[in-house]
C-alpha cells in the first residue's frame, strides 16, 4: 500500500497482527426508493476506519461490509432533486495509519466507489504495531477536499451546496485523539454554510467508551445522526439510513397543499384556494350582455379574493376586462374598461388597496371561445383575474436555482 505522508486521521490507535479476515459479506440491498423526499445533498464522503485498532478489535470486516451496504444503497445520479439533471458527487476514504485509500471527490458513480471500497484492507504499520489513525487529520483532509472541489452546478456561485461525512469506526481513540477529532470536527462544520454541512456517524461493535465518541462525532453538527451498524444490515435499515443522510421530505413553503416540486406558484398568499399546479386560482367575473354591474356570485368570489389581498399586502392581482363578439371595437372598449374598473372598485373598497391590483381591457380582442353559441358569448363577457406571481419572473434555470436554495435551509429528516 503506498503510504500518503501528507494525509492522517483520529487518534494514536494500536495495531498488530498481519493478515486480514475476509469481510462479512454485503446485506442485499434493494434499489433505493423515497416517495415524498427529494436528494438534500449535494456532496458526501464516506470515510472509514481501516486502522489497527478497529482491526485487532475484530470489528474491520464488519467496518468494511457497512461501507459495502452504504453505498450498494446510496440514491441514483438521478434521484429527484430540486435542480433536474443534477448528479451528486462523492468520495471515498479509507485511512489507517498514515495510509489512505481513496476514491477522489467527483460526479457519484455507484460502480467506481464500490470497486475502491472492495479493496480496502487493514491500513498502517499492522506487523510493527506503529501504526496510527488520528482521525483529526483525515477530518482536515476531508475539509479541504470539499473546499477545493469544483461543481459545476450553475446555481452554487461558488457554494458547495450541502455535504454529508459519513464516518465508519467502532469510535476508540485515545481520550487525547479522541478530544483533537472533535476539536477537527467542529471546525469542518464551522467552515461551512450554518446547516449546510452534516456528520453522520456509523458505530462498528458496542464499546460504551466508542459509542460516547461517535454520538459526540455526530453532535458536532445541528443535523448529524449517529447510527449503529446493527441497524443497517438489512435492506430495510440501509434505506432508512439512506434516507437521513441524502435526502429531505419534499417542502410546500407556501402551505398551499402543493409540494415545491409540483408547484407552479411557489409563494401563492396565504389563505387562497390554489389549482392542481399551486397557483392563485380565481373564477372569472362574468356579466349580464351590454352591462358592468356586479352579479351576486361575483361579489362572493370577490369578497374571498378582497380578504386573501388584505391577508397579504404583497399580493398583486392582473384585472383583465373583456367583451363578446357582439358590436364594435370602440365600443367594447368601454365597456371592458368599465367591467375592469367594477372589479376593482370592488376590491379596493373590501379590503385590498389601489398598489395591489392592475387592471387593463381589451374588447372584444381576447375571446376565451371562439363560438357563437349563447353559452359562448357569455364566457367571453368577463373579467379574469390572476395573480402577478414569480413563475411570470423567473425562467426555468432561475425556478431550478431557487427550489435548490430552499433546499438548502431543510435538515434531511
Amino acid at each position: 500500500m503506498r503510504k500518503l505522508s501528507s494525509i492522517g486521521f483520529v487518534g494514536a490507535f494500536l495495531v498488530g497482527c498481519a493478515s486480514a479476515p475476509p469481510p462479512a459479506p454485503a446485506p442485499s440491498v434493494s434499489k433505493f426508493s423515497a416517495p415524498g423526499y427529494w436528494r438534500a445533498v449535494d456532496q458526501m464522503v464516506l470515510v472509514t476506519d481501516a486502522s489497527g485498532t478497529i482491526y485487532n478489535r475484530g470489528n474491520f470486516p464488519t467496518a468494511k461490509s457497512t461501507s459495502q451496504a452504504i453505498v450498494a444503497g446510496m440514491p441514483d445520479a438521478n434521484v429527484q432533486a430540486p435542480f433536474e439533471g443534477g448528479a451528486y458527487n462523492a468520495a471515498f476514504v479509507g485511512f489507517g495509519g498514515g495510509d489512505r485509500l481513496i476514491q477522489p471527490l467527483g460526479k457519484f458513480d455507484r460502480n467506481a466507489l464500490a470497486g475502491k471500497v472492495a479493496q480496502l484492507q487493514p491500513l498502517g504499520d499492522i506487523n510493527g504495531m506503529g501504526g496510527t489513525t488520528p482521525m483529526s487529520d483525515v477530518l482536515d483532509e476531508v475539509n479541504v477536499m470539499l473546499k477545493t472541489y469544483q461543481d459545476d452546478n450553475v446555481c452554487t456561485n461558488g457554494a458547495q451546496g450541502r455535504s454529508a461525512v459519513v464516518v465508519v469506526s467502532d469510535g476508540l481513540p485515545e481520550p487525547e485523539a479522541a478530544e483533537k477529532a472533535l476539536l477537527s470536527a467542529r471546525t469542518l462544520v464551522g467552515s461551512h454554510e450554518v446547516g449546510s454541512l452534516c456528520i453522520h456517524s456509523v458505530q462498528v461493535g458496542s464499546d460504551p467508551k466508542g459509542v460516547e465518541f461517535m454520538k459526540n462525532l455526530a453532535a458536532t453538527s445541528p443535523c448529524g445522526t449517529y447510527t449503529q451498524a446493527s441497524q443497517i444490515a438489512d435492506g430495510k435499515g440501509i434505506g432508512a439510513f439512506e434516507t437521513a443522510v441524502f435526502m429531505a421530505k419534499i417542502p410546500d413553503n407556501d402551505a398551499d397543499g402543493v409540494t415545491d416540486d409540483r408547484d407552479d406558484c411557489l409563494s401563492t398568499p396565504k389563505s387562497a384556494k390554489v389549482d392542481a399546479k399551486g397557483c392563485w386560482s380565481i373564477p372569472n367575473v362574468e356579466f349580464d350582455t351590454a352591462k358592468w354591474n356586479l352579479r351576486k356570485e361575483a361579489t362572493g368570489n370577490l369578497a374571498t379574493v378582497s380578504s386573501v389581498l388584505k391577508s397579504n399586502p404583497s399580493a398583486r392581482l392582473q384585472i383583465d376586462g373583456n367583451a363578446d363578439r357582439r358590436g364594435g371595437v370602440e365600443y367594447n372598449q368601454r365597456l371592458s374598461e368599465k367591467r375592469t374598473r367594477s372589479v376593482m372598485v370592488y376590491l379596493t373598497e373590501n379590503g385590498g388597496t389601489n398598489t395591489q391590483v392592475n387592471g387593463e381591457s381589451w374588447s372584444k380582442l381576447r375571446p376565451l371561445v371562439k363560438g357563437n353559441t349563447k353559452a359562448d358569448l357569455q364566457i367571453n363577457r368577463n373579467v379574469q383575474l390572476r395573480e402577478l406571481m414569480e413563475k411570470d419572473q423567473f425562467g426555468p434555470v432561475q425556478r431550478q436555482c431557487e427550489l435548490w436554495k430552499r433546499s438548502m435551509t431543510i435538515s434531511a429528516k
